[in-house]
């Protein structure tokens, strides 16, 4: 297997960053998040470089110096989440239900969000949400980013979900799409579990 050409940049994208942004003493500072992803990830974004677009994870709207602060220090990009999806999603369906029935009672649990976003039932029966504008999907965020960063070099999309196949039905032919886990998948190719993936991504940034 080739490794990652010379110049490549590694681009992380999730709801949230890897990171919080904290205020005391009346100045904005940064806060390492202690999650499962941002876990895994942040040594493989650090040998690989690039940077992390996501959610900064806070209410207020973010000036330049603060948006600056995270590029700087931290490599992310702050998206900003609309009230609306804050107050009724992570405050509400997420914090408030989701949470707490998926840990205890998933197989009951039924949800109603309208426009807020899509519910959907995995292979093996877990239910998931998705939310974002009606609009939105990971591949109209795929055809965003990739005019600007791709530079006709090393794509590569991998997922395991339905959400995930808008994103490989807009990755160049030559882009390495690979679906997580069995069944059909518009994917180049498939690997049947995480343990794979995860031995991928070391060889593709040693």
């Amino acid at each position: 297997m080739e490794d990652m050409p010379d110049g490549s940049r590694l681009i992380v994208v999730s709801n949230r960053l890897p990171v919080a942004l904290v205020r005391e003493d009346n100045e904005w500072k940064t806060k390492r998040s202690a999650g499962g992803l941002a876990t895994a990830m942040d040594p493989i974004l650090k040998r690989a470089g690039g940077f992390w677009i996501g959610w900064s994870g806070s209410e207020e709207e973010q000036s330049p110096e603060t948006l600056e602060i995270l590029r700087r220090d931290q490599a992310c990009i702050a998206v900003d989440l609309p009230i609306e999806l804050l107050k009724k999603f992570y405050d509400g369906h997420s914090n408030q239900a989701l949470w707490p029935l998926f840990h205890n009672f998933a197989s009951r649990l039924g949800l109603r969000i309208g426009k807020l976003g899509s519910v959907y039932r995995s292979k093996s029966q877990v239910l998931f949400v998705e939310v974002k504008p009606m609009w939105a999907n990971k591949g109209t965020l795929a055809s965003e980013l990739l005019p600007g960063y791709a530079d006709g070099g090393f794509v590569l999309g991998i997922g395991d979900d339905q959400t995930d196949e808008d994103l490989f039905a807009q990755l160049p032919e030559n882009a390495w799409s690979i679906h997580v886990g069995g069944g059909p998948s518009r994917a180049r190719y498939s690997v049947a579990d995480t343990k794979r993936v995860r031995s991928l991504l070391q060889r593709l940034t040693t």
